[in-house]
């Protein structure tokens, strides 16, 4: 992201919907890779941290979906304008 800014390859939205390629194929453990590389591009995104929480959940680690999760709704409370659009699923969250 940092050599190339912009580039449509490693969008959020881009890596996020890989990321949710692998989880519908259940390959949870490469959705867990790519939802963490989304999280580490877009640190303030709730959404990135709540598609790795997901794909957790999927995986059966609860304690460490519970614990995304709870980052997404920290993220959602700090980065709110950032993070506008994601205010719907905070019922679905907290």
């Amino acid at each position: 992201k940092a050599a190339r800014p912009g580039d449509p390859m490693t969008a959020e939205s881009a890596v996020n919907s890989l990321g949710y390629r692998f989880l519908a194929n259940t390959m949870t453990d490469e959705a867990i890779q790519v939802f963490q590389l989304n999280v580490d591009l877009y640190p303030d995104s709730a959404n990135a941290e709540d598609s790795l929480a997901e794909a957790f959940e999927g995986a059966g680690q609860l304690a460490a979906a519970l614990a995304h999760y709870r980052l997404a709704i920290d993220k959602l409370d700090r980065h709110g304008a950032r993070n506008s659009g994601y205010e719907r699923n905070r019922a679905a969250i907290s």
